[in-house]
């Protein structure tokens, strides 16, 4: 991390206010899971070390996520959604050579970590760690997306050819005395800084969520009202890795749409096609009330 002694802030105007609970990201984050969310983890694995992960959509678009370690739908999905969100509400400065006056290249957001524990409910002691632990590695991650060269798609980019982003953040954890007391020090990618194409993600809705496959269904529908498909569908669109179908359905599918359902998501099952649609109060920009 390189030292910010010596260094002056200068805020940056957001377009887009942020409310410590939407967390606004450019559409390339969305169209494809970057956490592999859906299914439960063995009794012994945690994460494994330089993990590369790549993905073709529909629409020919191929995705590179790159990590040190693992990503893991819980806690790294709702931690990095908290981050981003509450960044985007206390605000990114510019960092500025205090002698020169010239803008370092870098940008810098603060916030208290009692904040980010009551957003992510990772306040505990016995959850602390992990908390830290995914921060630090959510840091190391870069996504790449290689646009499939079709009229069509290139249209949908407006003529772009891809999307590179080489890692989400660098961070300090400034020690203060008491819980609330640390503060959060980001080095955010300027991805981060909300504009008024980005979509947005609610981050509480998020860190409620328990089952790994709920946080991927409510991943996957961020970019869209509904999914209909069969179970097989739904796998594939989430990404699975279990094999056994039935199994996978029983065990994780329709306990994630119970779940689901408990925040006002809409399930319907007909001829077995299950069609899941996103609440009205966040299709209207309104995040939902969580406990």
């Amino acid at each position: 991390m390189e030292p910010t002694n010596n260094l002056a802030t200068r805020p940056i105007a957001a377009v887009v206010e942020g409310d410590g609970r939407k967390a606004y990201l450019p559409h390339p984050f969305f169209q494809n899971s970057i956490f592999l969310c859906t299914r439960a983890r063995n009794p012994d694995e945690y994460r494994k070390r330089s993990v590369t992960v790549e993905v073709t959509n529909r629409n020919g678009d191929i995705m590179t996520v790159r990590s040190a370690r693992t990503l893991f739908a819980s806690p790294d999905m709702g931690v990095f959604l908290a981050v981003v969100a509450l960044l985007q509400k206390h605000g990114v400065h510019d960092l500025v050579d205090s002698v020169t006056g010239e803008v370092a290249g870098r940008v810098r957001s603060t916030f208290p970590i009692g904040e980010l524990y009551d957003l992510t409910g990772m306040g505990r002691s016995a959850a602390r760690e992990r908390l830290l632990t995914s921060l630090d590695v959510l840091g190391s991650v870069s996504l790449s997306v290689k646009y499939g060269l079709t009229p069509e798609n290139l249209e949908r980019h407006r003529l772009s050819l891809g999307f590179q982003m080489s890692s989400f953040w660098d961070l300090n954890i400034v020690p203060r005395k008491g819980r609330r007391g640390s503060i959060v020090e980001l080095f955010p990618s300027r991805y981060l800084i909300p504009n008024d194409h980005n979509l947005w993600a609610d981050a509480a809705l998020c860190n409620a969520l328990q089952i790994d496959t709920a946080r991927a269904i409510f991943w996957a529908l961020i970019c869209r009202q509904h999914f209909c498909g069969t179970v097989a569908e739904w796998q594939k669109l989430l990404g699975s890795q279990y094999q056994a179908l039935r199994n996978w359905r029983a065990n994780h599918f329709l306990p994630a749409l119970e779940e689901l359902t408990k925040y006002g998501y809409k399930v319907t099952e007909k001829s077995g096609l299950y069609t899941v649609r996103r609440p009205e109060r966040l299709a209207l920009g309104t995040p939902i009330n969580v406990p």
